[in-house]
């Protein structure tokens, strides 16, 4: 699973630069856009821009490239790289050289977590082209203001060399190179003889390895990713669903039979976090520090089963529904392609049938996991992955009722509660009021339970300490190393 931005990510950071920046401490930074402010308390947003700011071509970036840019992706929902943007962008006007004013057909609470994704095109280059058809990167049209410059493109490999005129400051490295490796221990062996300067994703079992190589500094640090055991709750006619998991009891009962704490050290070598909300406590102020979680407590689970009239009548082993025809045995449905997905079910496995709940697991590729999912609700259990922006919204959206249709929401939970909690916090300007809500919504879904968050990533990255220095650290921030403030400071060692 993902501890950072994938690699694409990164390299189109660094071709191109944003409205605003996601430090790594997840907070917003300003980049091109120096202020924002709401005119009518979220409904219409003036921007000021960084003036002097240059493309790598010498052509001079101002406010009718933003506003291209906006409405050239808003004109284009269905551009593959940026599909599935919530847009509330009605219109936007260059009101000045360096100043925008954009108007929503709703309040927006925050500006940045709308337009931190979008990289600033110049208009220049993509008025005349069909941005359709531009699914991946070429030398000729990858013209950004960022710090580095596309120089060459082969299978599994970009180079990349520096912009000496960047606005912020020339980088301190000349080039930068970004290379895909299937065999793993070629990469391993490549760190440890020099010809490699930095893994960006080191696996577990090789950490201790890496930490005994010479001139190898391994570095950890929160990530962003969490790791989801879905229910399906869906009370549809269409759903396939097992009907026991709809009862918040059995929901509970499963919470308490999963030791969290062996999962990571057995499935994952420890890299991991003990998960708990649903927002990773990597967003600081997002993350609502109160919350308790259930303890592994196999005869507290036993007892909600017994209470809630689940009892094994054939004395297999297996429980049964009330009434006693349906054995309580889910479906639990895994990515086939995710290296710990297999261990995580044999555990989960072996905890559940403690308790009395049988598990039938299906290793899927993710099209089909993603087509199992809601609407079509054709599963129990799903082992999923979710992956954090710095601001909440999107893994908030996943729980909403009207997420269910696009499969968004793939445990097909409703509540009207949560669903308007959800829309006071999309509104809401004042953070400190936004952050109250973001609470109450944490609060929710931890008492209705459509899913248990397992764990939380841990970022794992190795470097070489005798070649570079200055890469970029934050106390407690997500772990990045080839992020673009970084990759801005590093320089060779002398």
């Amino acid at each position: 699973m993902a501890t950072e931005p994938s690699t694409g990510d990164l390299i189109l950071t660094l071709i191109y630069d944003h409205l605003v920046y996601p430090s790594l401490d997840n907070t917003y930074q300003p980049s091109l856009s120096t202020r924002r402010e709401t005119l009518d308390d979220g409904r219409t947003w003036a921007l000021e821009l960084q003036p002097g700011v240059r493309f790598s071509d010498g052509h001079p970036l101002g406010a009718e490239d933003v506003a291209f840019t906006v409405r050239l992706f808003a004109q284009h929902p269905s551009f593959a790289y940026y599909a599935g943007q919530d847009d509330p962008i009605t219109s936007i006007e260059a009101t000045g050289t360096h100043s925008v004013t954009i108007t929503m057909n709703r309040p927006v609470g925050s500006i940045d977590a709308l337009l931190y994704w979008m990289p600033i095109l110049p208009e220049h280059i993509w008025a005349s082209r069909d941005i359709t058809t531009s699914t991946a990167l070429d030398v000729a049209t990858a013209i950004g203001s960022g710090p580095f410059i596309l120089s060459q493109l082969q299978d599994g490999r970009t180079s990349l060399v520096s912009n000496r005129d960047y606005w912020m400051g020339a980088p301190q490295i000349d080039a930068v190179v970004f290379e895909e490796f299937a065999d793993a221990g070629a990469l391993l062996q490549g760190l440890a003889v020099g010809t490699i300067d930095l893994i960006n994703r080191v696996p577990p079992e090789y950490i201790d390895a890496l930490k005994a190589t010479a001139n190898v500094q391994v570095v950890t640090g929160p990530g962003l990713g969490l790791r989801c055991l879905r229910f399906n709750v869906s009370d549809e006619t269409a759903s396939s669903g097992h009907a026991a998991l709809r009862d918040p009891r059995v929901r509970l009962a499963i919470a308490h039979a999963v030791d969290k704490q062996q999962l990571i050290d057995l499935a994952l070598g420890g890299t991991g976090m003990r998960g708990l909300s649903i927002i990773p406590p990597a967003l600081r102020t997002w993350f609502d520090a109160s919350l308790e979680d259930v303890s592994f407590d196999l005869p507290a689970a036993r007892g909600l089963l017994d209470a809630g009239g689940y009892s094994d009548t054939d004395s297999d082993g297996i429980r049964e529904m009330p009434g006693g025809e349906v054995e309580l045995v889910f479906r639990l449905f895994t990515a086939a392609d995710s290296p710990s997905a297999g261990h995580e079910a044999e555990l989960l496995g072996n905890w559940l049938r403690q308790i009395g709940i049988g598990l039938s697991v299906q290793a899927m590729e993710p099209a089909a996991l993603e087509s199992a999912g809601c609407p079509a609700c054709d599963y129990d259990l799903l082992l999923v992955d979710r992956e954090a922006a710095q601001d909440p919204s999107h893994l908030l959206a996943a729980f909403t009722s009207r997420s269910i249709a696009s499969g968004l929401n793939a445990s097909g939970y409703s509540n009207p509660v949560y669903d308007d909690l959800y829309d006071q916090q999309l509104a809401t300007v004042d953070q400190g009021a936004r952050q109250q809500i973001i609470s109450q919504m944490q609060q929710v879904l931890l008492e209705d339970r459509p899913c248990v968050v397992l764990y939380f990533d841990l970022a794992v990255q190795a470097f070489r300490k005798d070649r570079f220095q200055n890469w970029l650290y934050v106390l407690n921030g997500t772990l990045s190393l080839a992020d673009k403030r970084s990759l801005l400071q590093v320089r060779a060692i002398p």
